[in-house]
């Protein structure tokens, strides 16, 4: 019996002691931090970012439809990377990430597409037409891997016979 006592005690005092230990050492900023109530900051004008020569190198801002958008751009101010959503009717709300050449045209996207929001991915030609689309289908959710031959012909590699 008096051995439990001790093992109580001990217990207890362990106890107590990690207790104490963890408001004594815990940071006080994050105590400072937790207590504040989360703000939500409204920022009516986008962030613009500029490089040492004052070119134009990123956006972060509202898009169109009220919903975020970023664009990267290169030393030149030409756009190479774009971020958002779709704002036309049918596509409105589906994310997208595209890649631009050199020549600013769009040569590779990432998307979500079709009423299922189905992952996508197109690689498109130099005059922005389609050229290959790998994804998923329907409900389904069907695989396909489409390209278009030189006769403008769409062939999916994946369809059965």
């Amino acid at each position: 019996m008096k051995n439990l006592g001790h093992i109580a005690l001990i217990l207890l005092a362990g106890f107590i002691g990690g207790v104490s230990g963890s408001f004594l050492f815990h940071p006080a900023p994050l105590w400072a931090a937790a207590s504040q109530e989360k703000q939500v900051s409204v920022i009516n004008k986008p962030t613009i970012l500029y490089n040492a020569d004052g070119k134009r190198i990123g956006y972060l801002g509202q898009g169109d439809d009220g919903q975020g958008t970023m664009f990267l751009f290169d030393k030149d101010g030409e756009v190479r990377i774009q971020m958002g959503t779709y704002t036309v009717f049918r596509e409105r709300g589906q994310s997208m990430f595209a890649l631009h050449d050199r020549k600013e045209r769009l040569r590779l996207l990432f998307r979500l597409s079709g009423s299922y929001d189905s992952p996508t991915i197109i690689f498109k030609d130099m005059y922005g037409r389609d050229k290959i689309k790998i994804g998923l289908k329907g409900r389904g959710e069907v695989p396909y891997f489409e390209y278009v031959d030189k006769h403008e012909q769409v062939h999916d590699l994946l369809r059965q016979p």
